[in-house]
C-alpha cells in the first residue's frame, strides 16, 4: 500500500499545479483535464475575491487612488505570478506589499510603495501580539524605550495626505515623519511627527535604554538653535502618556 501511495503522488502533484495555474491565469494555463469550465471559473472568482478583499481592506488608501478597474489589473498581476512564502491568509497583504516592491514604479504614482508600507503597517500591529505597557515611566528616574507596538515612520512622501486631489509628482524637499501606534484600548493611531521628535524616537528606539535627560541632549545639540529643550520634554511627556516611550 505505501508505495502505490509514493507512485500517485507525482500523479496527484501535476494535476494539483494544473489546477492552480489555471485558478491564477486561465488566459495563459490550459483547463485542466476532466475539469468543468464554469466550476472552475466559480473557484478562481473565489479565490481571487478572497485574496484581493484582504488586500483591498489593508490598502483603501492605494485602491482608491489607483481606481477600479487598475487596481484589479495590478493585483490580478500578483494574483498570477506571485508565490506566496506564507500560507496564512492573514500574509497576503504583506506578500502584495513585497511584491509590489519588485514592479516598476508609476511615474505618475512615485509614492506607491510608501503608501503600501504606510498602509500596511496598520495591519502589522492590529495583529500583533505584544500587549501595551501598564506602568507609566518617569522621565526623571527610569531609563527608557520605545514600546514594541510603536513604528516610528520616515518617508520621502507625505502618504498621510495622500488623496484624489492630492497625488503629487515632485518630491518634496522635506521629509515626512510619521508614528504608528497601537494603544490602550488595540486601537491603531497614527501622528506626524516634527523633524526633532523623530530623531528623539530614534534615539530612545536605537539606544533601547536611555536617560530622557541624555536623550533631549543629543538632539538639542544635533538641531542647536532650531529646538527649544523644554518644548521638546513637553513632546516626550506626551509620547510617555501615550504609552509610546515605556520604562526599559
Amino acid at each position: 500500500m505505501p508505495s502505490a501511495k509514493r507512485s500517485n503522488q507525482p500523479g496527484f502533484m501535476a494535476a494539483q499545479a494544473a489546477f492552480t495555474a489555471y485558478i491564477r491565469n486561465p488566459e495563459e494555463a490550459p483547463l485542466p483535464p476532466d475539469c468543468d469550465a464554469r466550476r472552475m471559473g466559480i473557484y478562481r472568482q473565489l479565490f481571487y475575491s478572497n485574496m484581493e478583499g484582504m488586500a483591498a481592506r489593508t490598502f483603501p488608501v492605494l485602491k482608491k487612488l489607483l481606481g477600479k478597474e487598475e487596481w484589479h489589473g495590478l493585483f490580478r498581476q500578483f494574483f498570477a505570478g506571485h508565490l506566496c512564502q506564507s500560507p496564512y491568509f492573514r500574509d497576503i497583504p504583506e506578500e502584495f506589499f513585497t511584491w509590489l516592491q519588485t514592479q516598476p514604479v508609476p511615474p505618475e504614482r512615485p509614492w506607491q510603495v510608501e503608501l503600501a508600507h504606510y498602509e500596511w503597517v496598520e495591519l502589522v500591529l492590529e495583529v500583533s501580539e505584544e500587549e501595551p505597557q501598564t506602568q507609566r515611566a518617569d522621565s526623571y528616574t527610569d531609563n527608557l524605550t520605545l514600546s514594541p507596538l510603536a513604528l516610528p515612520l520616515a518617508y520621502q512622501w507625505p502618504v498621510h495626505r495622500l488623496s484624489p486631489d492630492f497625488m503629487p509628482t515632485e518630491m518634496p524637499v522635506a521629509m515626512t515623519f510619521l508614528l504608528v501606534w497601537r494603544d490602550e484600548v488595540s486601537r491603531v493611531r497614527f501622528m506626524e511627527l516634527a523633524p526633532a521628535v523623530a530623531r528623539l524616537l530614534q534615539i530612545v528606539a536605537t539606544e533601547q535604554s536611555v536617560k530622557a535627560s541624555e536623550a533631549l541632549d543629543i538632539v538639542v545639540k544635533e538641531f542647536a538653535s532650531a529646538v527649544d529643550r523644554a518644548e521638546l520634554a513637553v513632546h516626550l511627556e506626551t509620547l510617555i502618556d501615550k504609552g509610546i516611550v515605556i520604562p526599559a
